[in-house]
């Protein structure tokens, strides 16, 4: 890949990232969406599921 493509592709997951936490953060600090955590049966992997 060239240098070009690569800030092109970081600079797209960036901008997805921001528009995600934008978009799920208030619903999430509002109550109007809920994480429910699941332990794997060795304890110590967590799965989050929406």
């Amino acid at each position: 890949m060239t240098l070009i493509t690569e800030s092109n592709i970081e600079t797209f997951n960036i901008e997805f990232l921001e528009k995600l936490r934008d978009t799920l953060l208030p619903k999430l600090m509002s109550g109007e969406v809920r994480v429910k955590l699941e332990e794997e049966e060795a304890g110590i992997w967590t799965k989050v599921i929406l």
